[in-house]
């Protein structure tokens, strides 16, 4: 029986538009992982520069008013040459990403120490908890080889994940995966085949399991061609590949600050998108046995998938268990 609906969906043929649909939504969310590094690179850049006249101007103020020492006078001067090095480096074609790691260290860690001596001395904005999470996250960065990659993390294959799941990737994927498998089980009332069904030598509990698992085959199948076309991109446009222990950022867990990381992070959406899929299959059969029409099964769960998301993810439940 298994084999005999197996076989039945695969002549069916929309699979292999579904497919190709899925490869179309993941090139074009690469094209738009292009655009996003571009653009965040460009703004790395104006914020350095903004950060550059900042410092400048105030530290030839204070040089007038005769509110600097000489010492901190020259680490004023060190830290725009830090700052004068990393804009130039960001501002080529392609710059050195380890060797910038060392020098964001080496500026957030003169500019703690300098503010920390000089209150007057400082970039609007910052706060001194935001430039202690800088200074210990290029710590790390440089401590691992890390490269710097917050104006380049899109397009790189681990990267490029991340930006897919965090940019509603993860409910289109899903959206999708609902055409695939909500006519399993209504294409059969509708075509009153299903007295035909009826007849084979199996009941009709294990006739409804049957197409339970042929749907969730065929998400994980969906989830699997996700995940290589995640992956196949950036390799094909010979994107660099992440360590999974990339840093992102901290959170904390049952009263512990831990560091999320890439791989972390990737591995939780995977986990809540196998949760889904399960869930989606047993509301996707609830509601074809009960209403037997594609179009309400289809409605439903298009109705069900948004309030889920926003429910499990928007209260913070997604958070609390996922970092």
């Amino acid at each position: 029986m298994r084999r005999f609906e197996w076989t039945r969906y695969l002549k069916n043929g929309r699979w292999l538009l579904l497919v190709l649909v899925l490869l179309g939504l993941v090139f074009g969310f690469y094209l738009s992982a292009q655009q996003h590094d571009k653009q965040a690179k460009q703004q790395e850049i104006s914020q350095l520069i903004s950060w550059q006249t900042q410092l400048r101007n105030q530290a030839r103020l204070l040089q007038k008013q005769k509110q600097l020492s000489l010492s901190e006078q020259t680490n004023s001067e060190n830290l725009l040459q830090h700052l004068d090095t990393l804009v130039t480096n960001l501002s080529s074609a392609n710059p050195d990403e380890q060797g910038l790691t060392q020098q964001y260290l080496v500026f957030w860690q003169s500019y703690q120490s300098l503010t920390r001596h000089n209150k007057k001395l400082r970039i609007a904005g910052l706060s001194a908890a935001t430039v202690a999470a800088s200074v210990r996250k290029y710590h790390l960065l440089a401590q691992k080889n890390a490269p710097c990659l917050d104006f380049s993390l899109a397009t790189t294959m681990n990267g490029f994940s991340n930006y897919f799941f965090s940019n509603y990737g993860a409910l289109l994927f899903l959206i999708l995966g609902i055409f695939a498998i909500f006519d399993l089980i209504t294409r059969d009332f509708e075509r009153d085949n299903i007295r035909f069904l009826y007849t084979l030598p199996v009941s009709r509990q294990r006739f409804f399991r049957i197409k339970q698992q042929l749907q969730v085959r065929v998400l994980l199948g969906l989830l699997l061609i996700l995940c290589l076309g995640l992956i196949g991109f950036p390799a094909v446009m010979g994107q660099p590949l992440v360590m999974f222990g990339y840093p992102l950022g901290e959170t904390r867990l049952f009263g512990q600050t831990l560091s999320v990381t890439l791989g972390l992070n990737l591995v939780s959406l995977l986990l809540l998108l196998i949760l889904w899929i399960c869930v989606l299959s047993q509301l996707v059969t609830w509601l074809a046995l009960r209403f037997k029409q594609s179009s309400i099964v289809f409605g439903g769960v298009i109705f069900a998938v948004p309030l889920m998301s926003s429910l499990f993810i928007g209260t913070g439940t997604f958070q609390q268990f996922f970092p």
